[in-house]
């Protein structure tokens, strides 16, 4: 989740990002949860991804109420096969992950 961790002697944001990939031939409805440390729902957001379709971008954009969070978990569910990479990074993006689902 999106959040704020000291480093040094300034604080970076840290960012989470989402690429959610639809390979198949049929239409895929996708379900992000954003959930805080003790399980509390922060927020959701849907998407119906058509066949080929890629959607990218930043968690607090599509679940705005998770700005400020400096952890938690994300849940990404579909009842049909998908392609999901989740990407952590600074804002200055002096580092960076993607941990492909």
């Amino acid at each position: 989740m999106s959040g704020f961790r000291p480093t040094g002697l300034r604080e970076q944001v840290l960012l989470t990002g989402l690429s959610l990939a639809n390979p198949g031939s049929a239409a895929v409805e996708v379900r992000v949860d954003a959930l805080a440390r003790d399980g509390q729902a922060i927020g959701m957001y849907h998407r119906v991804l058509q066949p080929g379709e890629t959607h990218v971008g930043l968690l607090f954009e599509w679940i705005p109420a998770t700005q400020g969070h400096a952890d938690g978990r994300i849940q990404v569910r579909s009842a049909a096969p998908f392609a999901v990479v989740q990407i952590f990074g600074t804002d200055s993006l002096s580092a960076m992950e993607a941990v492909r689902r």
